[in-house]
This record gives C-alpha cells, structure tokens and sequence, in this order.
C-alpha cells in the first residue's frame, strides 16, 4: 500500500522531521511545500512555493498509484512578539497567510481535488496549545490557531469521510523557539518562562513529536476528537 503525504514548511522543525520519519517506510511518498528543499530521496518530492504569499501558484495533489492520500499542514510562523497597537499591517497579515490561510486554501484545493478519490484521505492541521490559552504579545499565533481549530471541527462535519486532525505539538526545539527567545522582553512578559524551557531542558525533539503524530495514523483519526494535544498520547 502506497501512501502519498503532502506536508508544508519541509525545511525545518517538525516539518523536517516528519519527512525524515516517513521516509523510512518504503511504502511512503512525501512532497514537501516550502520555499527551499533541503531532503534528498527517490521518494521525495519538492513543491517550491511561498505560502506567506496569498496567490501562490496552483498545483495539483497526486492521488494516482496510491490508497493513502495525507495533507499534513504544518507550516506556521510566531509572527510579531508584540503587542496588538505595535504591530505592523503587513506582518499581521503575514501571520495569518502563512498560520491561516494558506491551510484552509490547501485543504480546499485538497477536498476538490481529491473527490473521486476512493482511498483514505486524511487532513491533519499542526496547531499550538497557545489556540485556548492567550498569551500577550501572541495575539495574531493565537487567533490563527484557534481558527485553524475551529476549521478542524467544521470539517468534520462537512466531509465525515474524510478524516481529520488538529493537534497541539507541544513545545518542540525548533527554530519557532529560537524566534520566541530572541524576542524583547520588555515586550513580551513571559519571556523568561519560555527562555527556562530551554535552560531546564524541557523542550521536546521535533523527532519525538513526529513519530507520535504518524503513529496516529495507524487508527481512524476520526475515532479522535477533532482537537487533540500530542501530550494525550
């Protein structure tokens, strides 16, 4: 059984090493969507696309020679760590393209796509814990998170067929984490807690986190609730 996966943001973090994990099943294509492609395999496949960009070019989802067709949308960006009132438009706006946006479009081209198809479809949305807990300085992290949840649980009930997933990764070592440590502190209260998950060793490998969210799909998603944390399993 040959399954295809198309995952977003391939270059590093989770998305990296979720491409790294399936690519050890031979049985598992993978067409990462990213600006750059840093993986080399004969079963990998690279989509060069700019997510943050609202037009980005169409493409289409390969559901020949498959059973298994898998979206996994994982891109994402922290945006800016400052308080709404001292954000800039355009990076407000870059937030919700690349948290938002370009998932609900994916997923719609996806669902279009992929009608006919008989197989198993599965839409995964990587989202953050910060989507039911606000945080200063998050509001545009949070916001998108919370709608990319609530798109989870629509979809549930407009395609029951089509199995669906929202889940919380935890607070994984990734660049994300690095981007939030560097942030001012005079502008973001809870710097210090974030910069003592780093200090105390508390930040999860992004090779922990992946192997657990593929491990899901050994079962029907569906059999889940639509919103989930990684730290349930």
């Amino acid at each position: 059984m040959k399954t295809h996966f198309y995952i977003t943001g391939t270059t590093s973090g989770l998305g990296r090493a979720l491409t790294s994990e399936l690519l050890k099943t031979e049985s598992h294509w993978v067409f990462g969507i990213a600006r750059s492609s840093i993986t080399q395999s004969e079963r990998y496949r690279h989509l060069q696309l700019d997510l943050s960009q609202p037009d980005f070019p169409f493409f289409e989802f390969d559901a020949t020679d498959c059973d298994t067709i898998v979206l996994i949308n994982n891109a994402g960006w922290i945006g800016p760590v400052t308080p709404l009132g001292e954000q800039t438009d355009s990076d407000i706006e870059l937030a919700f393209g690349v948290n938002l946006s370009a998932a609900v479009v994916l997923t719609n081209r996806f669902l279009k796509q992929t009608k006919s198809f008989t197989g198993r479809r599965v839409i995964i949305n990587i989202s953050s814990g910060a989507a039911n807990y606000p945080v200063a300085s998050w509001a545009t992290y949070c916001a998108s998170k919370a709608a990319l949840d609530m798109i989870t649980k629509v979809l549930r009930e407009e395609s029951p067929e089509v199995e669906s997933l929202s889940i919380a990764p935890g607070i994984v070592d990734t660049a994300m984490q690095k981007e939030i440590r560097s942030a001012n502190p005079d502008q973001f209260m809870a710097h210090a807690r974030f910069m003592s998950y780093y200090e105390n060793g508390e930040l999860t490998a992004p090779e922990v986190v992946a192997a657990k969210i593929i491990g899901l799909l050994e079962q029907n998603l569906n059999t889940l609730p639509a919103v989930v944390s990684v730290r349930d399993f």
